[in-house]
């Protein structure tokens, strides 16, 4: 048995906008309730993909998206158990904004 993995296309939502910390909580549930830009995948991936008989998906949208554009006729099971792990955020009051660099790093 072999196991592949992948990470969803990219989340279609913007990224160069400066957010207040006040606001993280509800940018963090527009991206995880985003979609995924394009439908453009490697040939690597499209190729390792298709040696799959299941493909296993977290339940956010960006995820099952991918994983039907990978799915010629694999099975796709969604379970909560590969999604990612959850950012911590607070009501912060300062600083009044993250830049997009910022916003990045903390949510590595």
């Amino acid at each position: 048995m072999e196991i592949v993995l992948g990470r969803h296309g990219r989340p279609a939502l913007s990224r160069s906008k400066w957010i207040a910390p006040r606001t993280l909580g509800y940018w963090l549930a527009s991206f995880n309730g985003s979609g995924i830009l394009g439908d453009r995948i490697p040939q690597a991936t499209l190729l390792a993909a298709t040696g799959c008989k299941v493909i296993v998906a977290s339940p956010l949208r960006r995820s099952y998206q991918s994983a039907l554009l990978l799915a010629s006729s694999q099975l796709i099971v969604t379970q909560d158990s590969v999604s990612e792990a959850g950012m911590p955020h607070q009501d912060w009051l300062f600083p009044a904004r993250h830049s997009p660099f910022a916003r990045d790093v903390l949510s590595q």
